[in-house]
This record gives C-alpha cells, structure tokens and sequence, in this order.
C-alpha cells in the first residue's frame, strides 16, 4: 500500500543499478526497456481537447506495461493539468475522479517490481500535487455553493449542517429548505424557474449557500444540464427503494395512503400505474385507489395534478431525473414514463453530472469516519458539525410517514419489490457509482487537506 504523505516531486528516476540484484528474468527485461526509451502512447502530443484528454490518457496508462512508461503517462497528465486547470471546475473535477482510479487500479494490477514501483510512486505524487493545486484554485471555502436537495434523500439534515456552520441560506420562502421561489420541489409545492448561470448568483445576493428541491439549471445544456463554473455543487442520495418508500409516506400526508386496505396491493397497483404513463391524475386514482373507502383521496388526487402526474417520477428513477431535469426531459422531467431505452441514455449522462460536482454524498455512508466532513470543509468552507449525528437523517424508511404505519418496505411482497427495482434501474446505478466517487474523494480530500492516507486497491469500475 502506497502511503502519500511525503511523496517527493521530482520526475521519475531512472531505477539505480543495485534494484537489478535479485530480480526475476521478467523484471530485467522491463529494466532494460524502460533505459531503452520505448516510445508509448504517440497520441500523447496531440491532445488539445480537455473533454477527450482524460480518457485517452487513461487509456495510455492502462497499455503501460512498466512503472517508467506509466510515470511518462502521468506526466503528461500533470501537463495536461496545468494547461486546462483554467478551464472550470466541473472539468477539473472530472479530470481528477477519471484518471485517479485508473493510477491506482494499474499499481494493483502490475504489482510493479520495487525498481518500478519507487518510480511509479513519485511520479503519483506528483500527479496528486497536480490536482491538489487545481482543487485549492477553485475551493478557497469562500464560494457560492448550490446543493442540490433530492427529495427524501437527505438535503434536511444536510441543510442543518450548514446552518450549523453559518452558512447564510435564503428565507423568504421556506426556513428549512434554504430555497427560493422557483427551486423547490415540484411534486408539492412550487414550479421551476431556470436561470442562467449570472441571473443564479444575482438572485443569491449576499446568501452563500442555496438549496434546489427540482433539477439543476439546464443552462444550454442538452443530453445533460451546464454547470455554472462560479458555482460549488454538492448533492445527496439515497437506497432507491428506501428514498421511494419515504417519499410516498410524504405523499401521504397530501392524499392519505392510509386509507388503502391492505388487500389493494398498493405497491402492485403503484407498479402497473407507472407502467402505464401516469399522464392522468384522474386515472392514477382509479388505479391506486378503486375501492369505495377512497372517495375523498381520489377527490384530493384530481384536485392535485402535480401529484397525480409526478407519481411516475417519484416512483421510478426519481434520482436520475433531478440530476438530469429539462435538460433531458424538458417539463417532463417527472412525468414520462422511464422506460429502459431512456433508463439507459441517460444513466451515464447523470453519472457525468455527480462526477462535475464538487462533493457526492451518500445518506447511508453519513456517519463514516468523520471524512466527509473533512469534504465539507475543504469545498464549502464548513468548520464544525457531523452529517451522522442528525436523527432525522438517519431514520429507517419504513419508520416514516404518519404514526410510522403508513407504508413499509416490509409490505413488498419479491415479485413487486423485483418490479419496483426494474423500474428504477439507472438510479440503482447511479447510487453505485455516487459510491464510487465517494470513495475516491474520501481519500483525495484527505490528501488535499494534508492528512496521511494511503491509498486503496481500489479496482476499476465499469464507467468509469
């Protein structure tokens, strides 16, 4: 394991003669290659564009065959580095999440010999200078930060953090969201309006911090929302089945779940509603709600459109959505019905959007170690709190709702639990590689903060 903490800067040395005593046959011949100059990746002086740098660079990396020629691909990254460290924070925050992995995963994979392995290191320290200088570039602590508060996933508790830390958060429109008009969310109680990256910060004025209960800003955006470079973003999610769960138990409160028998089958009805499209608030009611002991939900669902009309979205990929928005689905965003053709095109698209922002967080990883707070510091100017420590956050899904006797995830039966699961596939994979991230910035952000770490085995994964 590869502790980072003194790393020295220098280029990568040529390995000194005493490392050839007692190498294997296999490890000579790489010596030798390695003083030969081999050539590797000629595509390397031709990168010009930053979009397509880092995966052609970590392709370069993953033919390497030996610590040199790796430390070669390496500092041509840290080249990279420099010249688009300029370029905005979200492509120097994908640069980082792309490439990092792939470092790591060639040193587990290799298992370099110890001439190698010393070169390959150094050069990995420098490569880590690299992006720790571009992070402090763009998170001196003092920017505006945008969170953004998927609904049921944890942005309440993440709002008491900042507040704990005196995070100046807007008012006039709801204490406990931190969020103004046109940014809250749409299945209950407001209705988007988009701004442009310079209108956004003006509405801001003197808050330094914002919650948005929708989808970001499409700013120009197609196939997935722009960013705005003078903005920190941060996001929260959540199991999927668990973030439904407590979402329908909201609901619940609007239109009265409770006052479904059990022998409806509920979550069977909520299924074959979704499959169907979900366009009619109307309809959504005879489908969940048939028998008679539910005249008066079906009289609120129909006086309720959004709710009748978002429940596909709440109910299938409901993350991915917020992530992706107009965007994507234009004021569809949580209406159409997800199927899996669209599940799949807009999948990476949302994993391309979490690996631009700034900090990725997980409701079940809150209490881990105290790192992420040391996230929180390094890119939102946070001193105090823990995330863990808020009950709130914490409660299980199935103890939510009215008196906790609403809805459980106990009450899917496997054939319906298999088809709620179907139909929030890309957010299943978005939580996985929101994992992912997390992962890598745990250890990056500790790096960055001056901790000693070491560096996990971590093994490449598939999007990378």
């Amino acid at each position: 394991m590869l502790t980072v903490a003194a790393l020295s800067l220098a280029a990568v040395p040529r390995p000194p003669a005493h490392y050839e005593q007692g190498l294997t046959p296999q490890d000579r011949i790489e010596l030798r290659r390695e003083r030969e100059d081999m050539p590797i990746c000629p595509g390397l002086d031709n990168i010009a564009d930053d979009d397509d740098a880092s995966l052609l660079l970590a392709a370069c990396l993953n033919e390497a065959k030996t610590g040199r020629e790796a430390g070669e691909v390496m500092k041509k990254v840290i080249e990279v580095e420099q010249a688009f460290g300029g370029r905005g924070r979200a492509a120097a925050n994908i640069r980082r999440r792309t490439f990092l992995p792939h470092v790591f995963y060639w040193r587990d994979r290799i298992k370099p010999s110890p001439a190698d392995a010393e070169g390959f290191d150094v050069a990995t320290g420098a490569l880590l200078e690299a992006f720790k200088k571009t992070f402090f570039d763009y998170h001196t602590g003092s920017e505006k930060v945008l969170f953004s508060h998927i609904s049921k996933a944890g942005g309440t508790s993440f709002h008491h953090l900042a507040q704990a830390n005196g995070k100046k958060m807007p008012e006039d429109n709801d204490k406990q969201g931190g969020w103004m008009k046109g940014d809250g969310p749409m299945w209950c109680c407001d209705r988007p309006v988009e701004l442009a990256c310079d209108e956004r910060v003006s509405k801001m004025q003197d808050n330094n911090m914002i919650f948005q209960e929708r989808y970001p800003d499409a700013n120009g955006g197609h196939g997935r929302p722009e960013l705005c470079d003078n903005l920190v973003y941060g996001v929260m999610l959540r199991k999927p089945l668990d973030r439904i769960i407590s979402h329908l138990n909201e609901l619940s409160v609007y239109l009265h779940f409770d006052q479904a028998q059990p022998e409806n089958n509920f979550f069977g009805r909520l299924v074959d509603t979704i499959q169907t499209g979900c366009t009619d608030a109307n309809l959504v009611a005879e489908a969940l709600f048939p028998d008679v002991s539910a005249v008066q939900w079906k009289k609120m669902m129909s006086g309720r459109q959004e709710f009748g009309t978002n429940i596909c979205g709440i109910a299938s990929n409901y993350m991915t959505r917020s992530v992706l928005g107009s965007a994507v689905f234009g004021d569809q965003a949580f209406k159409t019905h997800f199927n899996d053709t669209l599940a799949d095109d807009s999948v990476d698209a949302a994993i391309a959007v979490l690996r631009s922002m700034s900090v990725v967080l997980l409701l079940e990883e809150a209490p881990k170690d105290q790192s992420q707070l040391d996230l929180f510091r390094l890119t939102m100017g946070f001193e105090t709190g823990d995330l863990g420590s808020d009950d709130h956050h914490m409660r299980e899904a199935s103890a939510e709702g009215i008196d906790g006797k609403v809805l459980k995830k106990e009450q899917l039966n496997p054939t319906t639990q298999a088809q709620l699961q179907g139909l929030n596939m890309a957010d299943s994979h978005l939580y996985d590689a929101a994992r992912r991230i997390l992962d890598q910035d745990v250890f990056f952000y500790a790096y960055a903060g001056g901790q000693n770490v070491t560096v996990p085995e971590w093994q490449l994964p598939q999007n990378i």
